[in-house]
């Protein structure tokens, strides 16, 4: 499977090459009603998109869109929310137009939508988390919109029910200016 072979930059750069992002994101285009077919899409654009010129291609291929329909498309699906965030989170790394393009197309809302309807899902939370952080980290102009959306008590809540999200949750808050201590700090100013 890709997610076995995007092992390093230069097979993720080769699979790129032989037409492998513009094949996934048109198989999901098509089948976007299955939701395996498109988690398992989001798992193999996730590992493509570990390469940084990659992640661009992918948005001008459309890769962002469709993670972002299937997202909408099953909302209900845990595993395919799971997977769809850590593809956006891998693609918006270290790449402030993706970022501006996620919000233009409405993620933030998807991405708000995602923590609420999975609240026990460690792995959603986790990833969302990452998401958010990664919107704000070079793009400030979207820590506004992501605020305003309740984000924030999400990410708090994320934080404080899952010790996975510990990390990335202090980090999402500190980078969205809403404080964040760690848990080191809060135990001690609560004793």
């Amino acid at each position: 499977t890709i997610r076995s072979l995007a092992v390093n930059d230069g097979i993720c750069m080769d699979i790129s090459r032989l037409g492998g992002t513009e094949l996934l994101v048109t198989a999901m285009v098509k089948h976007i009603e299955h939701v395996r077919l498109c988690q398992h899409a989001c798992v193999a654009l996730k590992m493509i998109s570990n390469n940084d010129a990659n992640k661009a291609l992918l948005s001008a291929n459309g890769g962002i869109k469709v993670v972002l329909m299937a997202l909408g498309t099953h909302t209900d699906h845990v595993g395919m929310q799971n997977q769809g965030l850590a593809a956006l989170s891998s693609m918006t790394l270290r790449q402030p137009k993706n970022c501006l393009a996620i919000a233009e197309m409405h993620g933030i809302n998807t991405v708000v939508n995602a923590m609420q309807r999975h609240p026990s899902g460690g792995n959603v939370q986790r990833s969302a988390c990452l998401l958010l952080r990664n919107l704000v980290s070079r793009n400030q102009e979207l820590v506004e919109p992501i605020v305003e959306s309740g984000a924030g008590e999400l990410i708090q809540l994320a934080r404080e029910t899952h010790r996975a999200c510990d990390d990335v949750a202090f980090s999402a808050l500190r980078d969205l200016g809403l404080g964040g201590q760690y848990k080191d700090a809060r135990s001690a100013a609560n004793n």
